[in-house]
């Protein structure tokens, strides 16, 4: 499950090359069935993403352990933040939340690399003016 979840992420990153300037991203095999993913991810406009996921194979499902999706401006700026820090327990979806560049804590639904890379796709694609990469 590990290795179509990876082959996933890198089909994503395949076809959103187009909006993406550098990438870099190492996996650290924990175990055949624990897996650290990390990187940064920088995109035309000068944002990056900086992201760990560390997941693990059950069965027939992936389980992330821990997380973190954060997304900033050029200028280092928050835009957005997912994690998992058990810090907001006073959300419906805790300890999933993520954080607004307002500085607010929202409720969010764990996410994953592909759909953090899809969000970020369309914010892109709002601010350059293309639908699709």
């Amino acid at each position: 499950m590990l290795a179509e979840y990876t082959r996933g992420v890198i089909e994503k990153l395949w076809r959103l090359s187009k909006l993406i300037t550098y990438s870099s991203i190492t996996m650290e095999v924990r175990s055949p069935t624990r897996l650290v993913l990390r990187g940064l991810i920088r995109f035309v406009d000068g944002s990056r993403l900086h992201f760990l996921e560390y997941l693990v194979s059950r069965g027939e499902r992936v389980e992330r352990i821990a997380y973190r999706f954060h997304y900033e401006d050029p200028h280092g700026n928050l835009r957005f933040r997912y994690d998992n820090a058990p810090h907001h327990p006073e959300l419906p979806t805790h300890p999933h939340h993520k954080h607004l560049s307002d500085g607010s804590v929202v409720p969010a639904e764990e996410p994953s690399l592909p759909a953090i890379l899809d969000e970020i796709r369309s914010l892109l694609a709002a601010e350059l003016g293309d639908a699709e990469p």
